[in-house]
């Protein structure tokens, strides 16, 4: 499968193509699950680390390594109508971290609302 180019358009009419060969941190979600110690599963957490997202009480622990917090966000936020794509990323990618770290309801939560979103989808 080659990599998708994403094409940028500078104000002066430059178009200039990026290559992107990888996942970016928010949207490893989408790729397969990858071993705990690689490059991208520490790029997750660091990403997510900083992040607060407001009102939701548990999104600390799911951050801090509670994978019961990260499920309860997920199927939380995986159904509620205030969803938008940022905070679908973000917790996405908690739940992610978690799966690829071993957790087994990680994995099967995971599967649960891919499958779901592929059915809403079609």
């Amino acid at each position: 499968m080659r990599p998708r180019a994403v094409v940028l358009i500078f104000p002066d009419r430059r178009v200039r193509r990026l290559r992107r060969s990888r996942p970016t941190a928010l949207s490893a979600w989408r790729g397969p699950l990858t071993k705990p110690g690689s490059t991208l599963h520490a790029a997750v957490i660091a990403g997510l680390s900083p992040i607060h997202v407001l009102r939701v009480p548990q999104w600390r622990a799911a951050v801090q390594g509670d994978p019961a917090a990260a499920i309860g966000v997920a199927i939380a936020f995986a159904f509620s109508t205030r969803q938008t794509a940022q905070i679908r990323d973000l917790v996405m990618a908690s739940l992610w971290w978690h799966a690829c770290a071993g957790n087994r309801a990680a994995v099967m939560t995971l599967q649960m609302l891919l499958r779901e979103r592929g059915r809403l989808r079609s």
